[in-house]
């Protein structure tokens, strides 16, 4: 039977996967807290002067004016593009059921929502509680089509079965003191959970991943004693020419369901209003480790052969000259061990401490004239930490096992700037115009990356939105094109460890996406 080795090599790519969409400073994280922020671009740590200033720089909220700020903004995510997989050079084993027309990327929509109140104590101090979705998303390819001859009619869980789902729900009790007339700092503690239940953090996680090893070179490592058997088996074959090269690779498929992942996080941010005209802010944010929990079903389909169910010479068989009975070809040992057609399906319970990257920018906002601001922002995220980790793994039996993963993954820079213009003010109303860019590298080399990263190379998003108060309440909208364009994979990397199999999805990538996010502000 084969077991653990295989699917501990697999759950690595699963869970540098999940981290890459979860918490990536490109990828998915998902900029759709405040209209203002994301209107001019993200770049918001020099102005920070409303409600979504407590994801952006906590120590903006002490600008707000009002006693009572209420704040809820809600982003739709339309992710849309395509995948065309390369085949697997001649100088490994093929695998013709690898697809390699072009895949479009399944069309889903994300509603992302946050939230705020927040309540002035004094001029000096400011208290509140921020919900954000800061991470979110997912992406459905159909990439792997398993032909009739592989012999195995178990069907794939999911059609469009390489998928990544998830939602991460960030709780930030926040506190923002004023330390003079022009400085002001903040703290907020931020709760992220990841669980599967109707609780008020309600997330969850679902990965489904397609791998496919060498078969040969996972038989001879979990069944030696039937590998001679298997070599005899395919020389013969192939002597005869009626070898069927879908058998040299076997089609596993992983499932994780996350049932509870919890970190915590600390946001802090200074804010310094030089003058009337200029202001200056520095903000980070440092997460404590993703303690994840969750249930991994590994299901290996096996290749089959229909002449070794039916004890008649059909399939291979049928095709061997007549010496070569399904007797004779039996007595070479383990047949059915190695074409048995069967699923096996293991369900694991896996944990692993997974780091997050810490987060830290500054930025400034400029106002040459009362109507206009200018604002230029630029942050740097750690993906450097993402280096080696530890996961745990428990079967039915109670037997248990740790693996290491290493990744290779590189620290990002942020650059963004934008601009804020009033068209539009007299008593009991205002209407503001804005815009902005920013630009973000993928933390992730091209040696692991897979269609369920939606980051194959630098991102830039153009920005645009507009703000209308009427009295105490404003409504604003922002519009995002994120734009990636057309990224080529030329190589596959595989696993030298002996398994051959893929660590990376090599071939053309074509994704873009929108993102709308409506907002609503009461000042009491």
């Amino acid at each position: 039977m084969i077991h653990k080795p295989i699917f501990s090599s697999f759950l690595i790519i699963l869970i540098a996967v999940f981290v890459g969409n979860l918490f990536a400073s490109n990828g998915t994280q998902i900029g759709t807290v405040g209209t203002k922020a994301t209107g001019m671009g993200s770049s918001f740590r020099g102005l920070a002067d409303d409600w979504s200033a407590f994801h952006y720089n906590p120590a903006g909220l002490t600008q707000l004016k009002n006693k009572w700020t209420i704040g809820f903004s809600l982003g739709m995510i339309m992710p849309r593009g395509s995948y065309t997989p390369s085949a697997f050079p001649a100088t490994v084993a093929p695998f013709p059921g690898l697809s390699t027309d072009k895949a479009t990327l399944v069309e889903q929509n994300f509603a992302v929502p946050s939230l705020a109140i927040f309540y002035k104590v004094s001029e000096k101090l400011t208290v509140g509680l921020g919900v954000a979705g800061p991470f979110g998303l997912g992406a459905k390819f159909d990439i792997i089509d398993i032909p009739a001859t592989y012999g195995n009619n178990t069907p794939l869980e999911d059609a469009d079965e390489t998928t990544s789902d998830h939602q991460v729900v960030d709780i930030q009790p926040t506190l923002a003191l004023k330390l003079s007339d022009k400085v002001s700092v903040g703290i907020n503690i931020g709760y992220i959970g990841l669980l599967k239940s109707p609780k008020l953090v309600s997330s969850y996680m679902k990965l489904n991943q397609i791998a496919v090893p060498e078969y040969g070179a996972v038989i001879q490592e979990q069944n030696p004693a039937v590998y001679p058997s298997y070599l005899q088996l395919v020389g013969l074959l192939q002597l005869f020419g009626v070898y069927d090269t879908n058998h040299s690779r076997l089609v596993l498929e992983n499932i994780m369901d996350g049932k509870e992942g919890k970190a915590w996080n600390i946001g802090f941010g200074l804010h310094m209003k030089v003058s009337e005209s200029f202001s200056f802010g520095v903000a980070g944010r440092y997460y404590t480790d993703l303690k994840l929990k969750g249930t991994m079903i590994r299901k290996i389909h096996f290749p089959g052969d229909t002449g070794i169910y039916a004890g008649t010479v059909t399939g291979y068989f049928a095709q061997l000259p007549g010496a070569q009975t399904l007797d004779s070809l039996t007595a070479l040992g383990g047949i059915q061990q190695i074409f048995p057609g069967a699923t096996s399906t293991i369900t694991y319970d896996a944990e692993a401490d997974l780091p997050l990257p810490m987060t830290i920018g500054a930025g400034i906002a400029y106002k040459p004239i009362p109507k206009l601001t200018f604002v230029v922002d630029v942050s740097l995220t750690r993906w450097s930490t993402w280096d080696v980790i530890d996961i745990s793994l428990t079967d039915a039996t109670g037997a248990q096992e740790t693996v290491s993963m290493k990744e290779n993954w590189k620290n990002t820079y942020e650059y963004g700037g934008g601009l804020q213009y009033c068209v539009l003010e007299q008593e009991g109303m205002k209407l503001d115009l804005r815009g902005g860019v920013y630009m973000v590298d993928t933390p992730s080399p091209q040696e692991t990356i897979s269609p369920t990263i939606l980051d194959p190379k630098k991102r830039t998003v153009l920005s645009a939105g507009l703000g209308l108060t009427l009295g105490q309440i404003t409504f604003s909208a922002s519009f995002e094109r994120v734009m990636l364009g057309k990224a080529t994979v030329a190589d596959y990397v595989f696993d030298t460890g002996g398994l051959g199999t893929n660590e990376n999805w090599a071939g053309i990538y074509e994704l873009n996406a929108n993102v709308i996010t409506f907002e609503t502000t009461i000042n009491l």
